[in-house]
């Protein structure tokens, strides 16, 4: 878990990606978490709703067109602080 780093003792951090090696960070005085989630379409039309309204807010790093699929991959791996979006034109 790369952002792990930025973290200081006693915060907090989480991941959706299963990185988080809960034992490690607890170490350093850390509380980790591995999210998981079972998403379902009424879950998914809430948050939609949501992000139409501006109640929830998604940071975007950046957006790549679809051919360029393999540079936004090698972003996501390098590292990111928001989502890599991939455009359909």
């Amino acid at each position: 878990m790369a952002l792990a780093a930025l973290v200081r003792t006693g915060g907090r951090a989480a991941t959706t990606l299963g990185a988080a090696d809960v034992e490690a960070l607890a170490a350093r005085g850390i509380q980790a978490t591995n999210v998981m989630g079972t998403p379902t379409a009424d879950k998914l039309t809430t948050l939609a709703n949501q992000e139409a309204t501006g109640e929830l807010v998604v940071p975007v790093q950046k957006t790549f067109p679809l051919a360029d699929a393999p540079a936004a991959m090698a972003a996501f791996g390098a590292g990111t602080r928001g989502k890599i979006v991939l455009t359909i034109d």
